[in-house]
């Protein structure tokens, strides 16, 4: 039974650390590009509303954490992201999925068990997933989605010097 109620409370603590490391990826890549970000959401609802108060302030970001569904994203203004390089975009779209996947495997590592292991394993794999471009029309955008619009803006500023 113990067991039972420890893997449970890692399989909960999993998901709040891993979409946090993806966020944080996200952030610190778009920061070291000069893109001003400042909050964090992890678990809010699908609406993308925001309670009155941050759950925590660190090095000057908020972060809002719920437990109401399974959405988490780091918001940057729409206007400030279009104006960015294309690299800029690319390497900030791409800084969440290798940080959660990253982070996942370390899991695996650091918990070597069987439970913990499959746990892992499927927090890769929903990061590769999220990899995998889904434009507005298939629910999207995601990050694959920013990855590829970034790398043809790349290619074709290459193509066309």
């Amino acid at each position: 039974m113990r067991s039972i109620l420890w893997n449970g409370l890692l399989v909960f603590l999993s998901y709040y650390a891993n979409n946090l490391v993806h966020e944080m990826g996200h952030l610190v890549t778009g920061r070291l590009f000069g893109l001003p970000m400042h909050k964090v959401f992890i678990a809010l609802s699908p609406a993308r509303s925001q309670p009155a108060q941050p759950t925590f302030s660190l090095f000057g970001v908020a972060f809002y954490i719920g437990i109401s569904s399974l959405v988490s994203f780091a918001p940057v203004n729409e206007y400030r992201l279009k104006r960015a390089t294309p690299r800029a975009r690319f390497c900030m779209n791409l800084a969440g999925p290798l940080c959660g996947a990253l982070f996942a495997i370390g899991w695996i590592l650091f918990f070597w068990n069987w439970t913990q292991g499959i746990i892992g394993a499927l927090w890769v794999l929903i990061h590769l997933e999220n990899l995998q471009p889904k434009s507005p029309e298939q629910g999207g955008p995601n990050d694959g989605y920013g990855v590829a619009e970034a790398w043809r803006e790349i290619k074709v500023a290459k193509a066309n010097p």
